[in-house]
């Protein structure tokens, strides 16, 4: 039941992106990231990896202010996540994420947060010759998979213990709305484990 409602979503968010022409002026951030989203998900399925669950922590803590240090520097980079990863309050709000959207346990000391394996990749993307939404996750998504490093993650294996890794994406449109500026967040818990009954 629980893949034939994930099949629905794809499919419905899959056909929206087909048919959403995009106005630069008026761009759907939002839109797009759940178009891209999706369609990571359905690359992950094509070449045999697991599914990931969104995060509203990792987009809010990480890919969302990554593009907009993206936009303000006017070039792709990977700025620097180090410092935000190495405090609690970042890995024990997903921790508490993760156990709230997948019902899992957390086995962690009480004086340490949930450690986490945290993946990055980016793109930055012209908009020439792009007419919809689906368009522009197409040419992110086979943009990384042609990239070995960037594939690996890709199609990484994301799960541990039967808990699904924990996923977020954002764009930021350039000031000259010529480029937009893509990131995708994954991360892997450690020490989990799904309730019994589930």
């Amino acid at each position: 039941m629980k893949n034939l409602f994930l099949s629905l979503v794809l499919v419905l968010t899959s056909l929206v992106g087909k048919t959403q022409v995009i106005d630069i002026n008026n761009f759907n951030e939002k839109l797009f990231e759940k178009v891209l989203f999706h369609k990571m998900i359905e690359f992950r399925l094509s070449v045999g990896a697991d599914s990931v669950v969104w995060s509203d922590v990792l987009y809010t803590n990480i890919s969302k202010p990554n593009t907009v240090k993206m936009v303000n520097a006017n070039y792709l980079h990977h700025p620097n996540e180090g410092n935000i990863w190495k405090e609690n309050t970042l890995r024990d709000n997903l921790g508490k994420e993760l156990v709230k959207k997948q019902n899992v346990e957390l086995f962690v000391s009480p004086i340490n947060a949930p450690l986490f394996l945290s993946f990055e990749i980016a793109a930055s993307i012209s908009n020439y010759n792009l007419v919809t939404y689906q368009d522009l996750a197409d040419r992110a998504i086979i943009g990384w998979s042609k990239s070995p490093g960037h594939k690996n993650v890709e199609a990484m294996s994301m799960s541990v213990n039967g808990a699904f890794g924990m996923a977020s994406c954002s764009v930021s449109m350039s000031k000259d709305k010529k480029t937009y500026f893509i990131e995708f967040d994954f991360s892997i818990p450690s020490c989990v484990k799904v309730k019994k009954g589930h």
